[in-house]
Protein backbone atom coordinates (compact mmCIF):
# COMPACT_ATOMS: atom_id res chain seq x y z
CA UNK A 1 0.00 0.00 0.00
CA UNK A 2 1.39 3.39 -0.98
CA UNK A 3 0.51 6.51 0.98
CA UNK A 4 0.96 10.06 -0.31
CA UNK A 5 -0.01 12.57 2.37
CA UNK A 6 -3.51 11.63 3.45
CA UNK A 7 -4.21 9.63 0.30
CA UNK A 8 -3.90 5.87 0.33
CA UNK A 9 -3.15 5.14 -3.29
CA UNK A 10 -4.22 1.48 -3.42
CA UNK A 11 -7.68 0.19 -2.53
CA UNK A 12 -8.02 -3.16 -0.80
CA UNK A 13 -10.84 -5.57 -0.16
CA UNK A 14 -13.82 -6.32 -2.34
CA UNK A 15 -15.60 -3.75 -4.46
CA UNK A 16 -19.10 -2.77 -3.36
CA UNK A 17 -21.90 -4.28 -5.48
CA UNK A 18 -22.15 -2.41 -8.78
CA UNK A 19 -18.74 -0.75 -8.39
CA UNK A 20 -15.50 -1.63 -10.14
CA UNK A 21 -11.79 -1.13 -9.66
CA UNK A 22 -10.33 1.86 -11.48
CA UNK A 23 -8.31 5.00 -11.07
CA UNK A 24 -9.31 8.55 -10.31
CA UNK A 25 -7.38 11.80 -10.58
CA UNK A 26 -7.86 13.57 -7.25
CA UNK A 27 -7.55 17.33 -6.85
CA UNK A 28 -5.39 18.20 -3.90
CA UNK A 29 -5.13 21.60 -2.16
CA UNK A 30 -4.69 23.52 -5.38
CA UNK A 31 -6.50 22.53 -8.62
CA UNK A 32 -3.14 22.27 -10.40
CA UNK A 33 -1.93 19.76 -7.81
CA UNK A 34 -3.45 16.37 -8.62
CA UNK A 35 -2.73 12.71 -7.86
CA UNK A 36 -3.76 9.50 -9.61
CA UNK A 37 -4.93 6.85 -7.16
CA UNK A 38 -6.81 3.56 -7.27
CA UNK A 39 -10.46 3.67 -6.26
CA UNK A 40 -13.75 1.85 -6.48
CA UNK A 41 -15.59 3.52 -9.39
CA UNK A 42 -19.28 3.86 -10.20
CA UNK A 43 -20.46 6.40 -12.78
CA UNK A 44 -19.16 9.83 -11.84
CA UNK A 45 -18.10 8.71 -8.36
CA UNK A 46 -15.01 7.21 -6.80
CA UNK A 47 -14.57 5.84 -3.28
CA UNK A 48 -11.05 5.55 -1.87
CA UNK A 49 -9.30 5.26 1.47
CA UNK A 50 -7.65 8.17 3.24
CA UNK A 51 -5.67 8.57 6.45
CA UNK A 52 -7.56 10.32 9.24
CA UNK A 53 -6.72 11.19 12.80
CA UNK A 54 -7.29 7.98 14.72
CA UNK A 55 -7.26 5.69 11.69
CA UNK A 56 -8.59 5.54 8.18
CA UNK A 57 -11.66 6.80 6.40
CA UNK A 58 -13.40 6.39 3.08
CA UNK A 59 -13.78 9.41 0.85
CA UNK A 60 -16.37 9.87 -1.85
CA UNK A 61 -14.92 11.92 -4.67
CA UNK A 62 -16.47 13.34 -7.81
CA UNK A 63 -14.40 11.70 -10.54
CA UNK A 64 -14.88 14.27 -13.37
CA UNK A 65 -13.57 17.14 -11.22
CA UNK A 66 -11.43 15.12 -8.78
CA UNK A 67 -13.00 17.03 -5.89
CA UNK A 68 -13.84 15.53 -2.53
CA UNK A 69 -17.53 15.24 -1.66
CA UNK A 70 -17.32 13.83 1.88
CA UNK A 71 -15.28 11.44 4.04
CA UNK A 72 -16.86 8.79 6.26
CA UNK A 73 -15.58 6.14 8.66
CA UNK A 74 -16.81 3.30 6.46
CA UNK A 75 -16.81 2.47 2.80
CA UNK A 76 -20.49 1.56 3.06
CA UNK A 77 -21.43 5.10 4.13
CA UNK A 78 -19.43 6.66 1.28
CA UNK A 79 -21.06 4.27 -1.21
CA UNK A 80 -24.51 5.01 0.23
CA UNK A 81 -24.00 8.75 -0.28
CA UNK A 82 -23.01 8.21 -3.92
CA UNK A 83 -25.97 5.96 -4.60
CA UNK A 84 -28.45 8.32 -2.94
CA UNK A 85 -27.26 11.49 -4.69
CA UNK A 86 -26.61 9.92 -8.10
CA UNK A 87 -30.22 10.39 -9.33
CA UNK A 88 -30.24 14.10 -8.39
CA UNK A 89 -28.38 15.35 -11.48
CA UNK A 90 -26.07 14.47 -14.37
CA UNK A 91 -22.89 14.32 -12.31
CA UNK A 92 -20.72 13.87 -15.41
CA UNK A 93 -21.75 17.35 -16.58
CA UNK A 94 -20.36 19.00 -13.43
CA UNK A 95 -16.71 20.00 -13.59
CA UNK A 96 -16.24 22.31 -10.59
CA UNK A 97 -17.19 22.63 -6.93
CA UNK A 98 -20.89 23.14 -6.23
CA UNK A 99 -21.49 26.60 -4.80
CA UNK A 100 -23.62 26.54 -1.64
CA UNK A 101 -26.28 28.69 -3.33
CA UNK A 102 -27.14 26.16 -6.03
CA UNK A 103 -30.38 24.17 -5.97
CA UNK A 104 -28.45 20.88 -5.81
CA UNK A 105 -26.29 21.78 -2.80
CA UNK A 106 -28.98 21.52 -0.07
CA UNK A 107 -30.21 18.20 -1.47
CA UNK A 108 -26.73 16.71 -1.27
CA UNK A 109 -26.09 18.26 2.13
CA UNK A 110 -29.33 16.76 3.51
CA UNK A 111 -28.18 13.24 2.59
CA UNK A 112 -24.70 13.91 4.01
CA UNK A 113 -26.20 15.13 7.28
CA UNK A 114 -28.46 12.05 7.56
CA UNK A 115 -25.52 9.68 7.11
CA UNK A 116 -23.26 11.68 9.45
CA UNK A 117 -25.94 11.69 12.15
CA UNK A 118 -26.40 7.93 11.86
CA UNK A 119 -22.61 7.42 11.85
CA UNK A 120 -22.28 9.55 15.02
CA UNK A 121 -24.91 7.43 16.79
CA UNK A 122 -22.90 4.22 16.28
Amino acid sequence: MTIRGELIEVVTGAAPDGWEHGEVIISLVHPDNRAVIEAWRHGAFAVHEVKRIGGRGWRLSHAPSGLQIWTFSTMEDAVELAERIEPLTDWNAINKMLPSGTELYPKVRKVVDEIVERESAR
